[in-house]
């Protein structure tokens, strides 16, 4: 990232700030202009870089008071400034690694964006399969987003590995489909091949490693995987991904299928084989929404390279439909432990699959060791809302004050009894409501269901509701399940857009239309006066 922006790219930096539960609460981009550095310390030491100097689209009003807050005013209308903020190691829950510093903890750092400026001298960017990169039979996009170096499958980048075993992980998400589209033109399942090329400090490739995976676009758009590597020696490393590399499946554009990642591998000169954690049972069960495990630590006082320890990070994984997911960062506590420092002593689980394994994360001069524990059974009462095909998730615009949907528009969703490791029938409730202009409105009463384990309902639709709710903007409707083993859920299943007065009066400057922004641009205040036949009365400015 730092050679990147000496060498006047330009960069980008993604953001994440996590839940309680490791998982991603919410995301943001910045732009990096600069870095200010911390001259008392090398500059292989986490403290070297102690600032970063961005851009940032939503801090760049007279209106905004905090670091990534949400200010009222239109991004657009702004110039943007240059803000500085903080680096800091955050220790407990986040410790270990590096984070942007904002509000009371950090948002992490997931992955940049380099982009070379414009030259005459750069090489065009040429498709050999222009009939393919032109298809317009497919709005399937494959986009490699992120490239993962670390120890052990599918865990946070590190940057640093050690030579005696690694992990290349990476992800990609369907840029052209929309998860709430399901026209057969953007649907397509079966295998495509990911291709990953190491590459020394001289770029000469010298290992190539091959497999497939399975994707399925009507189901989701995001998929992950990675690369185990060993016997790698010592020196400064790219790995070179590419997605769908055998053109398996026809895709809108192909020249957006690759991403880079530079590291380092190190000597692998400590042994933390000895130590080793567990959970204090075999079987975990979560009777509310999450529950607390008590962990336990072996094997500290005995290892001669303790000492090279400089932090410790506790990691949870868990396993759905057969897969383990990443490894986040995890709501724990910890205790100190003599001769180790601070260890997690619980940690909290969640709902989230029907399997949960945990890992330390040690940080060393010579890269991560990781130390993992057991998988652990997970047992909890659980069911999910789920969206059918028919499901209109964005509404046409619609008239203001409607009571119902547009014609051939519906709510439509089933609800599914998700629980793991229960033979018992899930009893419940549902309603239909909004939170419109912050009043709870129930749209549709409260219905019973009563479910077998792996059973869903029929489908449960709706077009159109009381006069008790017309709305004169834009509003979510949602879905809320009561289950009675002391459990609840809910989601946003259609977003109602309501069409904007037809003014002839443009009150933004620039050139959009969206005829439920409750902007008028001046092209839409020209088609508004050509449809009532009334004159456009614009400012000079």
């Amino acid at each position: 990232m730092i050679q990147d922006l000496k060498a006047g790219k330009a960069v980008g930096l993604s953001l994440v700030w996590r839940s309680e539960y490791g998982s991603f609460d919410s995301t943001h981009a910045v732009t990096l202009f600069g870095v200010i550095t911390n001259n008392e310390y090398s500059q292989n030491d986490i403290r070297y870089y102690d600032s970063l100097i961005i851009a940032d689209s939503d801090n760049s009003t007279e209106d905004y008071d905090t670091t990534y807050g949400i200010n009222d005013r239109n991004r657009r209308d702004v110039s943007n400034t240059l803000t500085v903020v903080g680096l800091e190691q955050c220790e407990g829950r986040y410790g270990g690694t590096r984070y942007v510093k904002c509000k009371e903890y950090g948002a992490e750092v997931i992955a940049y964006t380099a982009l070379t400026p414009y030259s005459k001298s750069i090489t065009s960017m040429r498709e050999t399969d222009t009939a393919a990169t032109k298809n317009r039979n497919t709005d399937i996009d494959f986009f490699p987003t992120d490239i993962r170096v670390s120890a052990v499958e599918n865990a946070p980048d590190e940057g640093t590995v050690n030579t005696k075993d690694f992990c290349v992980s990476y992800t990609f998400t369907d840029m052209g489909t929309k998860k709430e589209s399901y026209d057969k033109n953007v649907h397509a399942v079966g295998t495509i091949k990911i291709v990953c090329k190491l590459q020394n400090s001289e770029g000469k490739t010298i290992k190539t490693y091959r497999h497939y995976t399975s994707v399925d676009t009507k189901k989701t758009r995001n998929y992950f995987g990675s690369f185990r590597m060993s016997g790698i020696a010592a020196g400064k490393y790219k790995a070179l991904i590419t997605i769908n590399s055998d053109k398996d499946i026809t895709e809108a554009y192909f020249c957006n299928n690759k991403m880079t990642k530079e590291f380092e591998v190190t000597d692998s000169g400590y042994d933390f084989s000895g130590i080793s954690m567990k959970a204090d049972v075999e079987k975990i069960a979560i009777d509310s929404e999450t529950a607390e495990v008590a962990v336990k630590h072996s094997g500290w006082n005995s290892c001669k390279d303790v000492s090279n320890c400089r932090s410790v990070t506790a990691y949870t994984s868990y396993c759905k439909d057969d897969r383990w997911g990443e490894w986040q960062s995890c709501n724990c506590t910890y205790t100190e432990v003599a001769g180790a420092g601070y260890l997690p002593d619980k940690i909290r689980v969640a709902k989230l699959g029907s399997k949960v394994r945990f890992a330390l994360s040690l940080a060393t001069d010579k890269g991560n060791y990781w130390v993992l524990s057991p998988e652990y059974e997970l047992s909890y009462f659980n069911c999910e809302i789920i969206p059918t095909e028919e499901n209109t998730a964005e509404t046409s615009a619609m008239p203001k004050k409607s009571t119902k949907l547009n014609n051939s528009e519906k709510i439509s969703f089933v609800i599914k009894n998700t629980s793991v490791g229960k033979e018992e029938e899930l009893y419940g409730d549902y309603i239909i409501y909004t939170n419109y202009d912050s009043k709870f409105v129930n749209l549709k009463d409260s219905v019973k269901f009563d479910l077998k384990p792996g059973e869903q309902t029929e489908k449960i639709e709706l077009t159109s509701w009381g006069n008790n709710f017309a709305p004169e903007n834009s509003a979510y409707i949602r879905v809320g399940v009561n289950f009675s083993q002391n459990g609840s859920t809910g989601i946003n299943i259609t977003h109602l857009n309501i069409q904007e007065d037809k003014s002839t009066v443009p009150d933004i400057p620039w050139d959009t239309v969206d005829p439920c922004d409750g902007q008028i641009s001046l092209r839409e205040a020209v088609a508004y006066a050509v449809e009532t036949g009334k004159t456009v009365t614009a400012s000079p400015e």
